[in-house]
């Protein structure tokens, strides 16, 4: 509520003594606290004196009812009591402010938090709650079944479930409360009913014949799921069981994308590539994979056709739990050949046919049998400041590439490090400055020394 109160009632234990109820017929006002000007502010309610009973030291943290018996404010502090005779006869007449639970509500305290966090947590956009009946202890007439009970809406970990309101005396008035509960089995008896998982977040019962429904979150996809549902009356009076049938929720999630695909050996020698990567999850990240699809082909695979298109590995270790390190190796009994470059591609399928999408490593895979230098064709410094080449070899060794002109003599050295075998080593190197005609690149190894000719155009 966020309008001052037409009249307002106080529980409260001054100086730790048992209940004492006061009761105030003028209207509040928002203030500040402490302050008697109404309008300073709207942190308070201002209750200006009681007129029947009062607050006294110790009532701080009482609450502040309005006419509708909703909690409005908790008092912070006042001045209010008895009069300084002692004999408690009379009230002093002095004010009281009650901090506002609306400001609280949605703006918070002096460390940020909300009371929503706690009384709405999560966020219905329900601006108050009314009491619920004193139990009827001569109420012996149970609620009637609920006879539509029904899965209405299937989402990827949730379903939602809706129904009728019964009555609190048969089919008439307004029940109590419901208890939902859940389970992979059917619930047809009331020990069934027991050992299921209750639902928490069921609304409370309306009046009779009006719709109501709840959302179940927090389900496992590819299960199947079986609802029960009681009415309770005010005089603890239970309903019969009202159940459905079971509900499939299918698997619409597909695993994650493996994110760390890679080639970490090739063997030009015996034809055969490693590739290694982080074991994905089922649905997105959690649970297991069914099976892994591994591709390759000599063309890189860039669209779902080339996947579809390339060459599918048939013996790939099947998937291990998330965050695992796994591998597989392809060679000549999966078709690779020599003198071939191949590009791979996976993904992972779950049970219900859900592939994630596919993953790609950066590197290709060239199973050469002698040093493979790209060939090179004119290259223009007037077009371009850089060029590159690139280079497989099939030995892992230390590789110096250096560029020299017609005459011999070394220009500079564009490259030096240890390469390993079977993977493509890009070399960039700039033009400008040079002249037009032919220079030489020199590829030089621990095993090997090869040159190609470069022509340079202006």
């Amino acid at each position: 509520m966020d309008t001052p109160t037409d009249q307002s009632v106080t529980i409260h234990h001054p100086r730790g003594h048992g209940k004492r109820i006061s009761f105030d017929d003028n209207k509040s006002a928002k203030t500040e606290y402490a302050n008697t000007t109404r309008g300073s502010g709207d942190t308070h309610l201002l209750v200006s004196d009681w007129e029947r009973g009062t607050t006294e030291g110790g009532s701080s943290g009482a609450p502040l009812y309005d006419t509708n018996q909703r909690v409005v404010g908790v008092l912070s502090g006042g001045l209010a009591g008895c009069n300084s005779r002692g004999d408690g006869s009379e009230d002093n007449n002095e004010p009281d402010w009650y901090g506002r639970v609306a400001p609280g509500f949605l703006n918070g305290d002096y460390e940020s938090r909300t009371l929503s966090s706690w009384l709405d947590p999560s966020d219905s956009g329900t601006s108050a709650i009314d009491g619920l009946p004193l139990f009827d202890r001569d109420d012996s007439t149970a609620p009637s079944q609920v006879d539509d009970l029904t899965v209405t809406n299937v989402d990827t970990t949730s379903m939602t479930v809706s129904w009728s309101a019964p009555g609190d005396n048969g089919d008439q008035g307004r029940a109590y409360a419901y208890d939902l509960r859940y389970a992979s089995s059917p619930i047809p008896s009331t020990s069934d009913f027991s050992s299921a998982p209750s639902v928490t977040n069921v609304p409370l019962p309306k009046t009779a014949q009006t719709q109501q429904e709840v959302t179940v979150d927090g389900l496992v996809p590819d299960s199947t799921y079986y609802f029960a549902l009681r009415t309770k009356d005010d005089g603890g009076n239970q309903s019969p069981i009202a159940a459905t049938d079971g509900t499939l929720l299918q698997d619409l999630i597909p695993p994650s994308r493996i994110r760390d695909l890679r080639i970490t050996e090739v063997n030009t020698s015996e034809l055969s590539v490693r590739l290694e990567w982080t074991a994905t999850g089922d649905d997105r990240r959690q649970g297991t994979p069914s099976n892994y699809d591994l591709r390759y082909a000599e063309e890189p695979i860039r669209t779902p056709q080339d996947f579809e298109q390339a060459n599918q590995i048939s013996d790939v270790a099947p998937p291990a739990e998330a965050g695992e390190t796994q591998s597989a190796i392809v060679d000549q009994s999966d078709g690779l050949a020599p003198e071939n470059t191949y590009h791979f591609a996976l993904r992972a399928t779950d049970n219900a046919g859900n592939a994630s999408p596919k993953a790609v490593p950066e590197q290709t895979a060239v199973l050469t049998e002698d040093i493979d230098v790209q060939k090179t064709g004119p290259v223009s410094s007037s077009t371009s400041s850089t060029t590159k080449t690139t280079f497989v070899l099939t030995d892992t060794q230390e590789v110096r590439v250096a560029l020299y002109d017609l005459l011999g003599r070394r220009v500079r050295v564009l490259f030096e490090d240890r390469v390993s075998e079977g993977f493509e080593q890009t070399v960039r190197y700039d033009v400008r400055g040079l002249s037009s005609g032919p220079y030489f690149l020199r590829f030089s190894g621990e095993s090997f020394t090869k040159t190609r000719r470069v022509m340079i155009v202006k």
